[in-house]
């Protein structure tokens, strides 16, 4: 449904699709984890380390103080 009320807001194509798969990718991830108990967080944190190296590799050009030296 988030998906579907996404095509309309973003024009449909290739950003929808690829909301609709990060959403299916969250979602199984979830289920999987919650399946298995005995290493849900081992699998958690590992996940979390996953998004973090993630998030620092796509932040790497930020220039964080521009906005100060203007």
């Amino acid at each position: 449904m988030i998906t579907w009320y996404c095509r309309f807001f973003l024009g449909g194509g290739v950003r929808t699709l690829m909301i609709g798969a990060g959403l299916a990718g969250v979602y199984t991830f979830l289920y999987i984890t919650l399946r298995q108990q005995d290493y849900a967080l081992l699998m958690g944190a590992i996940a979390l380390f996953i998004v973090l190296a993630v998030v620092m590799y796509v932040t790497r050009k930020v220039d964080w103080y521009a906005r100060d030296a203007g």
